[in-house]
């Protein structure tokens, strides 16, 4: 049994779904202390050609925070501007009467924290594009919350019954392939590959949101994408 492990970003890149769609069980790592990671609050999205911060607005964030503790602003007029910044961005792109629906419920939507306003948003892009994983939490796993790094991941795929575990690439400098083999578990890390897509014809701008990918894009044709990647193992 495939399972992966990662924070609670806001509508993240393609990479994070292609990782999410691979694995058999997926665990959102909602107590992890938010350390001003930029991809817990916001996400790059495409306005008049370039790439332009969009974000969800919080209240007395706090580096020391874990996700599940950082209180997500329930303004409406923050609502409303999140909402007019996509209409404006992504009014005429081919697949917005078909997405914005979408984001709208979710933007007007209020949250308790900030890690179950990223799991929503990302339980969104699942249900539209038919990822069946099962989404598990953190906090609600029986399983040690005191360990750290790789031995919280043994773990975890102990609790779940795991015999793999699959990484985004980013984690080749911290996890060691024979170290899990030791603790009977098999390692890899997901690279995605370059994926290029027409957006409004100009210079293709990307690593932007799935927010992107979904206004430009038929449901199968991004369902292909989830499949365009490159596994990494010993």
């Amino acid at each position: 049994m495939k399972i992966g492990i990662m924070q609670p970003y806001f509508f993240p890149y393609i990479g994070y779904f292609q990782l999410l769609n691979m694995v058999d069980k997926y665990v959102v790592f909602d107590t992890a202390s938010f350390s001003n990671i930029k991809w817990g609050i916001r996400n790059q999205i495409l306005i008049n050609g370039a790439p332009a911060f969009f974000r969800v607005k919080t209240l007395k964030v706090s580096q020391n925070k874990p996700f599940n503790e950082i209180q997500v602003s329930g303004d409406p007029e923050a609502k409303k501007n999140n909402i007019h910044t996509l209409e404006c961005a992504y009014g005429k792109a081919p697949y917005f009467s078909d997405v914005m629906p979408l984001l709208e419920r979710f933007l007007l939507a209020d949250y308790d924290n900030l890690a179950e306003c990223n799991v929503a948003s990302n339980r969104l892009v699942c249900d539209y594009l038919g990822i069946k994983t099962e989404i598990l939490l953190f906090s609600e796993l029986d399983c040690d919350k005191e360990l750290k790094m790789q031995y919280r991941i043994y773990d975890v795929c102990k609790v779940l019954g795991g015999d793999e575990y699959i990484n985004a690439i980013g984690g080749t400098e911290l996890y060691d392939f024979e170290e899990f083999r030791a603790n009977g578990l098999k390692l890899a890390f997901l690279k995605a590959d370059d994926i290029v897509y027409p957006q409004f014809g100009g210079e293709f701008v990307p690593h932007l949101s799935i927010i992107d990918i979904m206004m430009f894009n038929s449901v199968p044709e991004i369902q292909d994408m989830l499949n365009r990647y490159t596994l990494i193992e010993s």
